[in-house]
């Protein structure tokens, strides 16, 4: 019985190790963690050493870093003849059998190799070496390199690397602690809490294996307090086992492996130690008990064995299933190339729609706005954060500050202000600033743009990644050339409207001198007319609309009592508004009056204004704005007509009125440069930044909703030879090579799961 059991125990080893040559190169969630015993511990405790012993081997021992990298011994009973290998475990490496005195310097060489190809002087590439002898137990060890204080990236590294190795619940953990310091200092206790609180593994003392060295170096009474610590810090489930692992003198002597075990007996079997360490000691029991704890480990994964194969298998099946198809004829290309375009078009108007949002079962929080809207809504903060920066101009430091730019252009005359040069250099220097933000405005579009376009790319191509790099290479210098002639085009698009905008600066815009007139108007009736911050005329035109509707009220009320009272209140009602007209009239040749000395241009500017005084106010709007009920404050339609902040404006209106009070006269040729520079800004950023909007869309986003970047994929591939079309998606050897292992570790993992049958 006993000699079976240890044949199934040899029959699992050998199908472990199998498999973990197949997955050597695999990486990430769902591979087959296999029970393994690792030995870890700080840089000098003596774990070579300890291996030394354990498996009678000559590995590199030192008293600095001789572990680099990982390092799996696997000892294994002879079962035909003795031998001894070694390889780094990749798929570019294959086992050379070598002598077992050039041991220490293979392994020295192999480590050499894989530093010197990488670029850090420590690695997570495991060498194995397999030792097959008459004498030895059936058993696997995993060396790792030590642990130290430094705080570097490589330190960094390795910590990650071991905890990667450690974490696995089949994992049994050798903790090496040096004899001659305090169990509390061992900094390699860290790594045992970090798995304890990261990964919620409260059961990692129950698979550490305690072992404590250089007991020859140190005395009883310290080794007594190393006990007490370490139950008071972990509480093992297995109790520490002490070894002497011999100095590097006696190792380099070559010491038989008897004299040390004399020497280790003498200090383990001190009885004042026998008090605390009841359980075997020595190096001897430490081999037994790591056999019987692997042998357990192996017998309770038995069961979970085949799941995991038969996991990874599907997993392996799947990924073999999506590889892209090698094409071999020009047919087989087109065939490719369009489905992976269909692909790509599903996706990007999925990404640009935002389709999932358009579900009722989608998360409301998780609710995103489709593409289109998004760079509306750019456009609308722009438009908000440049509208604040406007309202600067009507401030009472900005006033001031053009008191000084007047004096400092005498040279100008400012009868006439609005084509005076000093408000044009104004004007100027405010568009410069506002071109270039509107240019990086641009290039935010095109990138928001691209991230849509490049997620959409990355899903479509992601099954050709890896295999058909080149194919996925010449599609994105497409898809990246399209993207750059559509900003070419913007640009050129901007540079067109900015040069027309800035040529528009010397000529006569009526609407914005419409702004200009009525913001002017209303600030010289609150300073020299004493009126407060509304629109009088158009208030007295709102009050009138207001008399209308109770009359209108009253008259259905009359019509119910009797229709010949009805008429005669109509009669009335005639009397009443032609009464009204008259007054009317005589105030209007009041005002015409009061302004007959204006210029021309301001004439026609007061006619305009005059026409929202009179009844038509509302259709003014209308025209103007749109739908408006004619019932809210008409005071809003002055603030919705000029884009003014209320509260900026009549804090300016304020501030004003304070120089009036203090004897300071208002120059009104300042006021009339405030109120034409806003204006214009105004005017000219939303008729602007309206055109460039337009512009956006048509020149970065339509060009990928129209398909052009499949239109010009297609061209690219239809204009080359068979010859080089087959380079790029016909696959190179080193695509069929990966091809090739696939199907190859499938088979292989296929032929081990049915193996299990026979052992289970």
């Amino acid at each position: 019985m006993a000699e079976e059991y240890f044949s199934k125990i040899r029959h699992y080893l050998d199908i472990f190790d199998k498999i973990s040559e197949i997955i050597c190169n695999d990486s990430g969630e769902g591979l087959i963690n296999l029970p393994k015993t690792v030995i870890i511990g700080m840089q000098s405790t003596g774990k070579s050493s300890i291996l030394k012993r354990i498996t009678g081997l000559n590995i590199p021992c030192d008293n600095k870093r001789c572990t680099v990298c990982p390092l799996q011994i696997r000892l294994r009973k002879a079962m035909d003849r003795e031998y001894t290998r070694i390889k780094i475990n990749d798929s570019n490496h294959v086992w050379y059998e070598i002598e077992n005195d050039e041991i220490a310097e293979k392994i020295i060489e192999c480590q050499k190799e894989i530093v010197k190809n990488g670029n850090s002087p420590i690695s997570d590439k495991l060498i194995i070496l397999e030792v097959n002898r008459n004498e030895n137990p059936d058993l696997t060890l995993i060396d790792l390199p030590g642990v130290t204080y430094d705080q570097s990236i490589q330190e960094e590294f390795l910590i990650n690397m071991i905890i990667e190795y450690i974490k696995d619940p089949e994992t049994i953990v050798l903790f090496t602690h040096d004899g001659t310091q305090d169990f509390t200092t061992n900094g390699a206790i860290k790594i045992l809490r970090k798995i304890e609180e990261d990964y919620k593994d409260s059961k990692i003392s129950k698979r550490t294996v305690p072992i404590i060295t250089k007991i020859d170096k140190t005395d009883i009474q310290h080794l007594r307090n190393i006990y007490i610590d370490q139950k008071k810090q972990f509480n093992f489930k297995y109790p520490p086992i002490m070894v002497r692992n011999g100095s590097y003198e006696e190792l380099d002597k070559d010491i038989s492996e008897e004299d040390l075990k004399k020497k280790e007996d003498a200090i383990i079997n001190n009885p004042h130690l026998k008090q605390y360490y009841h359980n075997p000691q020595g190096i001897k029991s430490l081999v037994n008990l790591l056999i019987n704890i692997q042998n357990e480990y192996i017998v309770n994964y038995k069961p979970e064995i085949k799941n995991k194969i038969k996991e990874y298998l599907e997993k392996l099946k799947a990924t073999y299933e999506n590889f892209p198809k090698l094409c071999e004829n020009r047919q087989d290309y087109n065939e490719e190339i369009a489905d992976v375009i269909a692909s790509f078009e599903e996706l990007l108007e999925d990404q640009f729609d935002k389709a999932d949002s358009l579900l009722p079962n989608s998360d409301l929080d998780a609710f995103d706005y489709c593409l289109e809207t998004k760079i509306r809504m750019k456009f609308n903060q722009f438009q908000e954060k440049y509208t604040q920066q406007f309202y600067s101009f009507l401030t009472i430091n900005y006033y001031r500050k053009l008191e000084k730019i007047l004096f400092n252009s005498k040279r100008l005359k400012l009868d006439n202000f609005y084509g005076e040069e000093c408000v044009y250099k104004i004007l100027k220097r405010n568009l410069r600033t506002y071109f270039s933000s509107i240019y990086c405005l641009i290039k935010e579009v095109r990138s928001l743009i691209l991230y849509e376009v490049e997620k959409s790319f990355n899903k479509a191509f992601k099954k050709y990644e890896g295999m058909l790099d080149q194919f996925i290479n010449e599609s994105r210098q497409t898809l990246t050339k399209l993207s750059d002639e559509n900003l070419d085009l913007c640009t050129k698009y901007f540079e067109y409207q900015k040069n027309i905008e800035k040529a528009g600066i010397y000529s006569v815009n009526k609407y914005y001198l419409n702004i200009a007139n009525m913001i002017q108007n209303q600030i010289e009736k609150c300073l020299y007319q004493g009126e407060t911050i509304i629109i009088d005329d158009i208030l007295k035109n709102k009050q009138k609309y207001e008399v209308k509707i109770e009359e209108e009220k009253e008259e259905e009320k009359e019509e119910e009592e009797g229709e010949g009272e009805g008429e005669k209140e109509k009669e009335k009602e005639v009397e009443v508004e032609e009464e009204e007209e008259e007054e009317k009239n005589k105030s209007e040749n009041t005002e015409e009056t009061q302004y007959e000395e204006e210029s021309d241009e301001e004439k026609e500017v007061t006619d305009i204004n005059m026409d929202i005084k009179n009844e038509n106010i509302s259709n003014l709007i209308k025209n103007n704005y749109g739908n408006i009920n004619p019932e809210n404050d008409m005071q809003e339609y002055f603030y919705f007509y000029t884009c003014l902040d209320k509260e900026v404006f009549i804090k300016f209106i304020k501030d004003l009125n304070d120089l009036n009070n203090n004897g300071y006269q208002v120059n009104k040729d300042i006021i009339k440069i405030i109120c034409s520079i806003y204006s214009y800004l105004k005017v000219f950023m939303d008729r602007f930044l309206d055109n460039i909007y337009k512009g956006c869309l048509y020149h970065l986003l339509y060009p990928f909703q129209e398909k052009r970047f499949s239109t010009n994929l297609i061209k690219k591939f239809s204009d080359m030879t068979d010859e080089d079309l087959n380079k790029i998606i016909g696959g190179s050897d080193e695509t069929k090579m990966k091809i090739a292992n696939y199907e190859n570790k499938i088979n292989e993992l296929t032929k081990i799961y049915y193996q299990l049958d026979g052992l289970c």
